[in-house]
């Protein structure tokens, strides 16, 4: 029973005007109303609060990301373009080792004049040039010392772009990552192959360093530069 009919029930007990009750009828669905409306507005309010305070959060911990996200990419921008130079570097001189195609002086028919030109022009040590001078064969002295400076050469290169990509790669994203890591270790195994394969007399070893550079090393590579060129042109 509404109150209403509660206040209906009240009042056929006493004699009073239709109008007057009327206008009793009238003021308690008033008031309640009022009522109704003041504990749905308090509520109402209260929920909106709850909901500003939760969206306030939400865009806090969104701008938070936003701005996580945008500093990484920043940094990313600023160390790709570094860490592409070194990783060429690194494969050029790891080409120079493993190249099939050499051009080398012959040394054994040049008179000692021209033999100091050539040996002068190089980054050999005294010592080295000493052998060279005082060999049988210098064709094959100076091929095979200059064989280890280009490994040194090769494996300095590559130290001073895997220094870099260690420092900087937890600021790379997670594809670019697995990329490099992919790259490192086929460079060892391109670099290894031809190395211990010299240190081992076995003459195949150029070969198959060169196969690996060709169909393991180069597509890597050339995979990496369309990911990166992606990434900085957006």
């Amino acid at each position: 029973m509404s109150a209403i009919d509660v206040v209906k029930s009240i009042l056929k007990y006493f004699v009073i005007s239709s109008p007057f009750i009327a206008l009793i009828i009238w003021f308690i669905r008033y008031a309640v109303e009022k009522w109704l409306d003041s504990k749905f507005n308090t509520r109402l309010e209260k929920e909106k609060h709850q909901y500003d305070i939760e969206l306030h959060e939400l865009r806090k911990k969104l701008d938070s990301e936003l701005n996580r996200t945008i500093k990484l990419q920043d940094r990313e921008f600023l160390i790709l373009p570094e860490m592409w130079a070194l990783l060429q570097d690194a494969v050029i001189s790891l080409n120079q080792v493993v190249s099939l195609l050499r051009v080398e002086p012959d040394l054994n028919r040049m008179g000692s004049e021209q033999v100091e030109v050539v040996i002068n022009e190089m980054r050999f040590s005294d010592y080295h040039k000493n052998q060279i001078r005082k060999a049988q064969n210098k064709n094959e002295t100076f091929k095979n010392i200059n064989f280890w400076h280009e490994i040194d050469a090769a494996e300095s290169s590559y130290w001073k772009y895997r220094i870099y990509k260690m420092k900087n790669i937890i600021f790379l994203r997670k594809s670019l990552k697995e990329q490099f890591e992919k790259l490192d270790k086929s460079m060892i195994s391109v670099m290894t192959t031809r190395k211990w394969g010299k240190e081992d007399g076995d003459l195949k070893s150029g070969v198959v360093a060169y196969e690996k550079l060709e169909k393991e090393l180069n597509p890597l590579i050339k995979s990496l530069e369309d990911q990166i060129q992606e990434i900085l042109q957006k």
